[in-house]
């Protein structure tokens, strides 16, 4: 005869389900902690995400006014030179206005008792440390004479004649001096010419670039 005991069966039975059923539960757990992190990790990270945006946008916004103000300051920067141009071309056209009669007058008063050269800044500088280069107020003009002078681009050539070769080296230092004149050169040596009185006078022609003022 052959018992069974159906209350261990039955005992056997629930403990299986109770543990299948506590697996179940520990694995929904596992699961829901899974999707919370997961999510909060997808939060934090849209956030970060939206951060970068607004960073990416403001930076964009401050390249967009950058790039405006350089635009601008190329813009003010080519009126300027377009500024500085037209004001050159004034000058110039002053200059060749009233820079030959400013350049003769300069001339004449060099040529004038008492008086002498117009000396720019360098040129004061450099009487003033070699009082021997300045030119001699005392001079007599009379001594020397002009016979011709001409200018073309900016070149001078001025023919005269003059009682000795210093007068002549006289004149030469005073156009040296002036403002109106650069490198004042001899196109030759002085050549002695006997006068109707018996006296000598030397003959010179010098060579000058023209300075407008």
């Amino acid at each position: 005869m052959i018992r069974l005991n159906l209350l261990q069966v039955r005992v056997a039975r629930e403990r299986k389900k109770a543990s299948a059923a506590l697996q179940l539960i520990v694995l929904l757990v596992a699961l829901v902690a899974e999707v919370g992190a997961l999510a909060f990790l997808t939060l934090r990270l849209s956030d970060q995400v939206r951060a970068k945006d607004e960073e990416i946008q403001s930076l964009r916004g401050t390249l967009a006014v950058k790039r405006g103000q350089t635009a601008d300051f190329e813009a003010k920067k080519a009126e300027l030179e377009q500024i500085r141009n037209k004001k050159q071309v004034i000058e110039s056209l002053r200059a060749a206005r009233t820079g030959p009669k400013n350049m003769l007058a300069e001339v004449m008063r060099m040529l004038s008792k008492g008086r002498g050269p117009t000396l720019d800044e360098t040129a004061q500088n450099l009487v003033r440390q070699r009082p021997d280069q300045n030119f001699h107020r005392e001079w007599d003009h009379r001594r020397l004479w002009l016979r011709s002078f001409t200018e073309a681009d900016r070149q001078a050539t001025i023919v005269g004649s003059a009682l000795d070769v210093q007068d002549i080296s006289e004149f030469q230092r005073r156009l040296n001096l002036s403002q109106y004149f650069d490198d004042v050169r001899w196109v030759s040596s002085p050549e002695a010419q006997s006068t109707e009185g018996g006296e000598s006078s030397y003959d010179f022609t010098l060579k000058a670039r023209v300075v407008y003022q």
